[in-house]
């Protein structure tokens, strides 16, 4: 597996496959997980960038005059958060799908 990787990768990814050939010990048991253990890491990647992006979007504000305004910057966290890209609702999308 490691030197199918190494062919694969090995130009364009040149520091990455001596880096795993090092600790190919503790690389090759993310390999025997269940393949639903990677939907749930990357649905929680998507939900920590999405508090990423209320977190920021708070920053900024002391306190909000009413929860309508609060409601607001929230919803317009979300809807620019997604012209970036679908990357949170892929995710979400796997969390209510799996199991």
């Amino acid at each position: 597996m490691l030197s199918t990787f190494t062919a694969w990768a090995g130009g364009k990814y040149v520091s990455i496959a001596p880096a795993w050939r090092r600790a190919w010990q503790e690389v090759i048991p993310f390999f025997a997980f269940d393949p639903a253990i990677p939907k749930i890491i990357y649905t929680a990647n998507a939900i920590e960038s999405l508090n990423r992006v209320f977190r920021k979007s708070n920053k900024t504000r002391g306190s909000f005059p009413t929860e309508d305004a609060a409601t607001k910057l929230i919803y317009l966290a979300i809807r620019n958060f997604e012209k970036g890209g679908r990357i949170f609702e892929n995710g979400l999308r796997l969390a209510i799908v799996s199991p």
